[in-house]
């Protein structure tokens, strides 16, 4: 997960117990029915279902390889990407690195409301960087939350020439998924409930 101090308490205390890929294979046991020291669970086994974090953009290709290949190993069945602008790592990535697994990608798609959203953005959350033209387009518009689901919509279609599916972030706005996904080309399931997460078929 992002820094401690990149949330909304920033003094709070960090906790180094279990890393992603740590935590994936203790889930991993426990969906086996034992405990991290193999020992039987007193109850049933559970039955998760795993996902990881993956940064087609993370500047280190070497340590993003080597990351992607532990979190499988260790039990990840799908990977959602941090917010991506740069689809040609993103394909990099799906050819060089993703290719030969049969886990699912998804792209993760932000919803840009505003120039002032994609700045406050590219200040706090770790290892995003919206680019400028992004930034100037938002900025340029009439309608700038208008732009930004035409953005989005773009990055799905983008998205889906290159992996399985997209993780849509909406945020306090997911009433506009639905409209993302029609000018993507893209009938949502069911329009009555918001669709954050969607595998192209």
């Amino acid at each position: 997960g992002d820094p401690v101090k990149a949330g909304d308490h920033p003094d709070a205390k960090s906790v180094f117990d279990l890393e992603s890929v740590r935590l994936l294979q203790l889930i991993t046991k426990l969906n086996q029915g034992v405990d991290f020291n193999d020992k039987p669970l007193t109850d049933q086994a559970t039955d998760l279902f795993t996902g990881a974090a993956v940064d087609p953009q993370l500047k280190s290709w070497s340590g993003l390889q080597s990351r992607f290949e532990r979190k499988l190993e260790a039990g990840a069945q799908f990977f959602q990407s941090q917010l991506i602008c740069d689809f040609d790592r993103l394909e990099k990535f799906m050819v060089q690195i993703a290719a030969g697994t049969n886990k699912p990608i998804l792209a993760g798609i932000f919803l840009l409301k505003s120039a002032k959203n994609a700045k406050f953005i590219n200040k706090k959350v770790p290892g995003v960087n919206i680019p400028d033209e992004i930034i100037d387009r938002l900025a340029a518009a009439d309608n700038q939350l208008q732009e930004g689901i035409k953005i989005a919509a773009e990055q799905v279609k983008l998205a889906r020439q290159l992996c399985q599916g997209v993780h849509m972030m909406a945020v306090r706005r997911e009433d506009l998924i639905p409209q993302i996904l029609d000018l993507a080309g893209i009938s949502p399931l069911q329009k009555s409930s918001p669709v954050n997460d969607l595998v192209f078929k």
